[in-house]
């Protein structure tokens, strides 16, 4: 099969925010564009700054293959300072290219990082997107003691909290279900932020509980939560999160979807 099936050699894969953070090689190959490097100019130039009046919000669009995704990632391994030992190599590139840019990204060197925050789609609304990325945020720098609090991490407390104090409130929710398995399929899905599994943990909430309903959270309860890490993390050697959203258009296709139904 090798002898029939190869990768053409000038063949690049596309860049992923979330996993590619880490890939030596694309930051030892990355190439100062004119383009790059206003993308770069785009992102950085606010981060500098702390004044009222800055534009702290963006919005990157470009045909698919620009490298729109590859630039931000080298943006943010330096506003991160993640450039494993090669912050030096890429300032030096981008100093040759444009000057005064360079000298910010070394101006950098003196600031505490920032921490890339990178939401993704597939979840069933801006909220949860965010709150399911500000806990790989965390869980990637190793921070403990950051507590996130969203209906789907309620239920489950819930359950741990029945499992242990109350064995036969937990005995009456998996009587809810088909068997040990349907039970244990229930909950990993409640972990991975399933829709249908919350709701399903809403409909027999009462029926463990006299009656009671479940009570949810708002969904602007994720900015309480932005503002909560924010003010901890500054104690631990970082100066704000870089949130960005990859492939928000995906997001807002989807949205127009749901509004048309």
């Amino acid at each position: 099969m090798n002898d029939r099936i190869r990768i053409k050699a000038h063949y690049q894969p596309s860049t992923n925010l979330l996993y590619d953070r880490s890939n030596k090689s694309l930051l030892d190959g990355f190439i100062p564009t004119n383009g790059s490097l206003d993308v770069m100019e785009f992102i950085i130039r606010p981060t500098l700054t702390t004044g009222k009046g800055t534009f702290r919000s963006h919005l990157l669009t470009g045909a698919y293959g620009k490298g729109k995704s590859y630039s931000v990632l080298v943006a943010l391994s330096l506003l991160s300072r993640q450039c494993n030992g090669r912050f030096d190599n890429l300032a030096g590139k981008i100093l040759k290219r444009r000057n005064y840019l360079g000298n910010w990204i070394q101006e950098l060197q003196s600031m505490k990082p920032l921490l890339p925050v990178i939401v993704r789609g597939g979840y069933p609304s801006l909220s949860l997107a965010l709150s399911a990325a500000l806990v790989q945020a965390l869980e990637s720098e190793g921070f403990d003691g950051i507590y996130l609090l969203n209906n789907y991490q309620r239920a489950k407390e819930y359950l741990q909290l029945w499992e242990v104090e109350f064995p036969e409130a937990y005995t009456k929710i998996k009587e809810q279900f088909d068997g040990e398995g349907s039970f244990q399929s229930f909950y990993a899905k409640l972990c991975q932020y399933d829709e249908d599994a919350l709701e399903e943990f809403v409909r027999i909430f009462p029926k463990v509980t006299n009656g009671s309903e479940f009570s949810r959270l708002s969904e602007l309860h994720v900015i309480e939560d932005i503002k909560d890490i924010t003010s901890k993390i500054s104690s631990v050697g970082f100066r704000g999160l870089y949130i960005v959203y990859d492939e928000f258009s995906k997001y807002l296709e989807g949205l127009r979807g749901r509004m048309s139904e």
